[in-house]
C-alpha cells in the first residue's frame, strides 16, 4: 500500500514537472510568437501571413526546447517534430479563429486577440503533445 502510494506521488510530481517546464518553455515560445508577430505586422506584413509565421517560429523554439531539456528525447526526432507541428498547425488553426472572431466579430485589436489566442492554444496543444510527441 505504502509502495503504491510513493510511487503514485512520484509519477504524479513528475507529469506536473513535465506541465510546468512545457509552460514554461511555452511561454518563452509565446513570447517569441508575439515578437515576430508584431516586428513583421508592423512591417506591413498582413496579420494572417505573419501569425503564421509567428506561430511556427514558436512552435520551432518550443519542440527543441522541450526535446532537449524538458522530455529529454532523442529518438526519432523528425517523427516526434512532425508530430509536433501537426499539433502546432491544429493550433494556428485555432489561433486564427479565435483572432478572426475577436476582430471582425468582437471589435477587438488584433494585439489583444492574439494573445488571448495564444492563452486557448497552449491549453490545448500541452494535452496533444504530451500524448502523441512525448510520450
Amino acid at each position: 500500500m505504502i509502495k503504491r502510494s510513493v510511487s503514485w506521488c512520484i509519477h504524479t510530481s513528475k507529469r506536473w514537472r513535465h506541465f510546468i517546464f512545457y509552460s514554461v518553455i511555452g511561454a518563452s515560445g509565446a513570447i517569441l510568437d508575439l515578437l515576430v508577430f508584431k516586428i513583421l505586422t508592423a512591417a506591413g506584413v498582413p496579420w494572417l501571413p505573419a501569425n503564421a509565421i509567428s506561430v511556427t517560429s514558436g512552435i520551432t523554439n518550443n519542440f527543441v526546447l522541450n526535446a532537449w531539456l524538458n522530455f529529454r528525447v532523442s529518438d526519432k526526432l523528425w517523427r516526434r517534430f512532425c508530430s509536433f507541428y501537426g499539433v502546432g498547425m491544429l493550433g494556428l488553426l485555432l489561433s486564427t479563429f479565435v483572432i478572426t472572431v475577436a476582430v471582425e466579430g468582437l471589435g477587438s485589436s488584433v494585439d489583444v486577440a492574439k494573445v488571448a489566442s495564444i492563452v486557448f492554444v497552449v491549453i490545448t496543444q500541452y494535452g496533444l503533445n504530451r500524448r502523441g510527441a512525448f510520450r
